[in-house]
């Protein structure tokens, strides 16, 4: 046995203490953020705004060039509401509710969102009701402070189902289907 053999077997090459390929779960981290990322609509750029973290540091993460600091994958793993360890070992796809047509939280969102939007509906009657009441002669309070009050509490009513009708407009305008 030469010199250079004996060398090489009693001292570890700087090669032999890094890994060829990164681990599992740096493939699942990598992976899973990216998709938890696009699931969720985000740039790396508002993931990392989010985050208080630079884009390049995502960009990083994805790509599984640098591990996150622990305090920094602690707030990708809450910020995306999946437990640490699911981030690292499970699949990307099981950290999200399935979309099939098995009722779940998708199916219950929908159908408070259905309640929301006919309450809001019975609302705007009962507010057009009032408005019109009011309207009529004699039918008014004669106080002027009954007055103001009414006039008041009309336009706190008038601007909440303005509020309530934007609100559901803006969830449906991505969905292209109506609530009603």
């Amino acid at each position: 046995m030469g010199l250079f053999q004996a060398v090489s077997r009693t001292k570890p090459l700087f090669s032999d203490l890094l890994p060829l390929k990164p681990t599992v779960a740096d493939h699942n981290l990598a992976r899973n953020l990216k998709f938890l990322r696009k699931s969720h609509g985000l740039s790396q750029q508002k993931l990392a705004e989010q985050l208080g973290l630079k884009r390049n540091n995502i960009a990083s993460y994805e790509a599984g060039i640098v591990e996150p600091k622990p305090l920094n994958f602690i707030k990708m793993a809450l910020f995306f509401g999946v437990s640490p360890r699911a981030l690292l070992q499970e699949e990307a796809a099981g950290l999200l509710p399935e979309a099939d047509d098995t009722p779940g939280y998708g199916h219950e969102l929908n159908v408070r969102l259905n309640r929301f939007a006919q309450g809001t509906e019975d609302l705007q009657k009962v507010f057009e009701g009032f408005q019109e009441f009011y309207s009529l002669p004699n039918s008014s309070p004669t106080a002027p402070n009954k007055q103001q009050d009414l006039e008041t509490l009309m336009a706190i009513i008038a601007q909440l189902l303005q509020t309530n009708w934007e609100f559901m407009e803006s969830i449906t305008r991505n969905q292209g289907e109506s609530l009603l």
